[in-house]
C-alpha cells in the first residue's frame, strides 16, 4: 500500500479508537483534569468529550496486556455503553450496538488476515507508532486531544504506548489484509490519487471486504 493511504488508516485508526472508547489516549495532576471535568474557555468540547470517553475507557486500556481482538466481552461492552451514555446522554442500545459492530468487524477481518496469511513484525509496529506520535506532536489541535485522552485515562505518554501496543498491531494486520484484497479485486490504480472518487472506491471495497469476513466468521 502506498505510505499516504497507510498514514491515513492509522490517523482514521485513532479516531474511530477515540470515539468508540477502543482505545484512547498522562498521569496527569488534579489541576490538569479540573481543565476537563469543567466548562471553561481554555477547553474545546471536543478534548472534553475525548476526556470523557478516555476515562469510560480507562480500565478497558489498562488490560491490554492481555487484549485478543478475537474476544469479544458482551458484559464489558454493555457496562461501556451504559457508561458512555450517561456521559453523553446518548441511546444505551444504539451505543451498544456500535461498539459490538465495531468489535465484531474487528475480530472478522483480523481472523481473515490470519488465515490470509499476514505476518505483522515488531519493526512494523514501532514504525507506524513512530508516524502517529510524529503526527499527533506536530499540531496544536493533535497535542491538545492527546493531553485529553491522557488526562482521562490517567497515564503517562509512554504508558499509553506501551498499553496500547497491542491493539495497534492489530489494526496493522486489518490494515495490510484490506490493502491485499482491494488491490486483489480492484488494482493498484485506486492508489495512484487520493480523489473523492478513489476515496469512494475505497470506502466500498472495504464495506465490501467487511462484509465478506463477517459472514465468513461471525455470522
Amino acid at each position: 500500500m502506498k505510505r499516504k493511504y497507510k498514514s491515513l488508516m492509522i490517523i482514521s485508526s485513532l479516531i474511530l479508537i477515540v470515539s468508540l472508547s477502543i482505545i484512547v489516549i498522562i498521569g496527569m495532576y488534579s489541576t490538569a483534569v479540573n481543565r476537563y471535568e469543567k466548562i471553561n474557555s481554555q477547553t474545546s468540547e471536543e478534548e472534553r468529550d475525548i476526556y470523557s470517553v478516555s476515562k469510560i475507557s480507562k480500565e478497558v486500556i489498562q488490560k491490554t496486556d492481555d487484549y485478543d481482538p478475537t474476544i469479544i466481552d458482551e458484559d464489558a461492552i454493555s457496562e461501556k455503553a451504559e457508561k458512555m451514555a450517561d456521559v453523553s446522554g446518548k441511546d444505551k442500545k444504539q451505543l451498544k450496538k456500535e461498539i459490538m459492530n465495531d468489535a465484531e468487524r474487528t475480530k472478522a477481518l483480523y481472523l481473515a488476515a490470519k488465515d490470509y496469511g499476514i505476518t505483522v513484525s515488531d519493526s512494523e509496529v514501532d514504525e507506524i507508532l513512530d508516524e502517529l506520535k510524529k503526527s499527533l506532536h506536530s499540531s496544536e489541535d493533535g497535542e491538545e486531544q492527546l493531553n485529553a485522552a491522557l488526562a482521562g485515562l490517567g497515564m503517562s505518554e509512554d504508558e499509553y504506548w506501551e498499553t496500547s501496543r497491542a491493539q495497534y498491531e492489530a489494526n496493522i494486520y486489518i490494515d495490510k489484509y484490506l490493502d491485499a484484497r482491494s488491490g486483489e479485486i480492484n488494482g493498484e490504480k485506486i492508489y495512484e490519487k487520493i480523489t473523492p472518487d478513489s476515496i469512494e472506491v475505497r470506502n466500498n471495497l472495504i464495506e465490501q471486504i467487511t462484509n465478506e469476513a463477517l459472514e465468513k466468521y461471525i455470522k
